[in-house]
């Protein structure tokens, strides 16, 4: 059966959960310098033991209206040389649910990388897809950039 570590956060609100093992890091949301980038959900770039990182709005990834503030937090993707932060509002808490806890998502067919359902003691949380984010920020990189050729 085996249980899932995950970590509860919030986006405009709402609460949604992210796997443990899918994340690199978790860190305060410190500075981030604004640049110009191919995506609205770009935000800037900031720095991460050491090195540069881009850092994207979690929450406008997912459809919310780009928040007027910078995030509390960034959840660290990625390995050394693709390494790149999403923005989130607030971190609520990591938790261990057991697999069983975990179901497929139909009423949330609206939310793109929303797959899943968690029950947490947080209550229902919808569980974020973190590769479908990565990906879908690579591929609208690549199309942003084959548009201005």
């Amino acid at each position: 059966m085996g249980t899932e570590e995950l970590l509860v956060i919030r986006i405009a609100g709402d609460p949604y959960a992210v796997r443990a093992r899918e994340m690199s890091g978790l860190t305060p949301g410190g500075r981030i310098v604004p640049v110009p980038g191919p995506l609205p959900e770009l935000l800037g770039i900031t720095a991460i033991k050491g090195g540069l990182v881009p850092a994207f709005s979690l929450g406008a990834l997912l459809g919310y209206p780009q928040a007027r503030e910078l995030p509390s937090w960034l959840l660290l993707c990625g390995g050394d040389q693709d390494r790149v932060a999403l923005g989130v509002e607030r971190f609520d808490r990591y938790t261990r649910v057991p697999r069983a806890d975990i179901s497929v998502a139909d009423d949330l067919r609206d939310r793109p990388h929303v797959p899943e359902l968690a029950r947490t003691e947080a209550g229902i949380c919808g569980v974020i897809d973190i590769r479908s984010v990565l990906e879908a920020i690579t591929r609208r990189i690549a199309g942003a950039g084959r548009q201005k050729e």
